[in-house]
């Protein structure tokens, strides 16, 4: 029987890897927009309207469609990196589920509390809109887990080989 290793490598998102990698930048460019938009429209808007130039007003129409474009690209890349989130997370805790169906002493000595304090870590991290955040400990939780069962599996391995051994030595079958 052939053990597992496990090697945790660096975070891989699938299909979300690219909305991870830009979200953080593009979040920024969008907080920007808004803010030179808004600052924008706020000093025209404190002028008499008859002096308002026809430049400036194109100016701020601009600025508008450039802070909508970026706003809904910073929507996109969300709701990917959320249903993410969702993923790892569901993932996570059917791992957990299985852990505790494997051997509830084997699971506690392991440390199975810590991935299910970082799983509920990633979930209030994403209640509270800190995406990126929420996605490294759900990936983590699931991590974590992954890696339970990995110790679970090999342990449960063990057992049964030595097993095997000792019925073998009992009845003298060794080959």
């Amino acid at each position: 029987m052939q053990m597992e290793t496990f090697v945790l490598e660096e975070k891989n998102f699938g299909e979300a890897q690219q909305a991870y990698n830009t979200y953080p930048q593009v979040e920024q460019r969008y907080n920007e927009k808004l803010n030179e938009y808004r600052s924008s429209f706020n000093d025209l808007n404190i002028k008499n309207l008859a002096d308002i130039k026809v430049e400036d007003m194109r100016r701020v129409d601009v600025l508008a469609d450039e802070t909508e474009s970026a706003q809904q690209t910073c929507f996109e890349l969300k709701n990917i990196l959320l249903g993410k989130i969702d993923e790892l997370v569901l993932d996570a805790k059917q791992k957990d589920d299985d852990i505790g169906k494997i051997s509830k002493e084997m699971s506690d000595e392991l440390g199975l509390d810590h991935g299910r304090l970082i799983m509920d870590e990633a979930q209030n991290l994403k209640e509270k809109g800190d995406i990126i955040k929420a996605l490294d400990q759900a990936y983590m939780a699931r991590e974590s887990f992954t890696s339970l069962l990995a110790e679970i599996r090999e342990r449960w391995a063990s057992t049964h080989q030595k097993r095997i051994y000792g019925l073998m030595v009992g009845m003298e079958i060794i080959e």
